[in-house]
């Protein structure tokens, strides 16, 4: 097997890891700190947050597999993990009332869809070039 297979491989097994983790801390909290997490005390919020970015992380690393292009993937791993980020404020606070402030969630929110933004622009302004 050439390196770059090796490398290829390893992207990929690091980034379903990544994502798996992500999503499994993100989603279920409580399972998360019982089988992995083992250490007090419990905080679902933080839990979340840590999922969230998981999850960004996972997602860079695959779309690394399909796009070449440094900036267009660190934007899709960074819209991905603020995204979950502003969810997870919104589920934590104005759900759930766990803490945090009145303005996370909103201005987590835009700067999800800036980066979201960023990414589509440098998508339209790389079209056509591999």
């Amino acid at each position: 097997m050439n390196a770059s297979r090796i490398a290829y491989a390893i992207t990929l097994l690091a980034g379903v890891f990544f994502l798996a983790i992500g999503v499994w801390a993100f989603s279920a909290p409580s399972s998360f700190y019982d089988q992995i997490a083992t250490f007090p005390p419990y905080n679902r919020h933080f839990l979340h947050d840590a999922g969230a970015f998981q999850i960004g992380i996972g997602a860079s690393l695959l779309a690394s597999l399909r796009w070449r292009d440094a900036q267009f993937v660190a934007l899709i791993g960074a819209a991905a993990g603020s995204s979950m980020h502003a969810l997870s404020h919104v589920i934590d606070h104005t759900w759930r009332n766990l803490g945090g402030k009145d303005s996370d969630a909103p201005l987590l929110g835009l700067l999800a869809v800036l980066l979201i933004a960023g990414a589509v622009a440098r998508w339209k302004s790389q079209e056509g070039r591999a």
